[in-house]
């Protein structure tokens, strides 16, 4: 700066002053459970089935699509389990990959939860391709715990 002597630190004073006074602030992280990631307002257990879950998935990634598949189908909550009858037979397998800060619940009643994930897509042992999508998971009681179940829905 150039200018009369002096100058640079009143400005820097004015500035510390009118940050302090308006309250700006860094914005605080979402409150998470731990190093998990997961929001604390997501139950442990219901954290602990969505996981289990996407690990299920994601070992299937870049093997067998057929293998995948019929994982993928035990998968599906048992009440829609009959809308996936359709699907194509899927020649890729794919990998999830969720923003788990961004787990949230849809419906607490039902247990439903919306996870927002990218999907990699593979042909074998190769990434062919990525896409978004918000997995939509059901947590249902089940011996030894609970299990979340994925919405329908078809890999080609």
């Amino acid at each position: 700066m150039t200018g009369r002597p002096g100058t640079r630190r009143l400005f820097v004073a004015v500035l510390v002053t009118v940050i302090g006074v308006t309250g700006c602030r860094p914005e605080a992280a979402p409150e998470t459970a731990s190093t998990s990631g997961i929001p604390a307002s997501v139950p442990p257990a219901a954290a602990d089935a969505v996981r289990a879950t996407i690990d299920a998935v994601n070992a299937g990634a870049g093997g067998s699509a057929a293998d995948q598949q019929q994982l993928l189908a035990s998968l599906v909550d048992p009440d829609h389990r009959s809308e996936v009858v359709g699907c194509p037979t899927a020649t890729t397998t794919v990998r999830f990959e969720p923003i788990y800060p961004g787990l949230r619940a849809l419906d607490v009643e039902s247990d439903s939860y919306a996870l927002p994930t990218l999907i990699r897509i593979f042909r074998g042992d190769r990434a062919a391709g990525t896409d978004l999508t918000t997995l939509q998971l059901v947590i249902r009681p089940a011996a030894g715990g609970n299990e979340a179940f994925l919405t329908p829905f078809c890999v080609n």
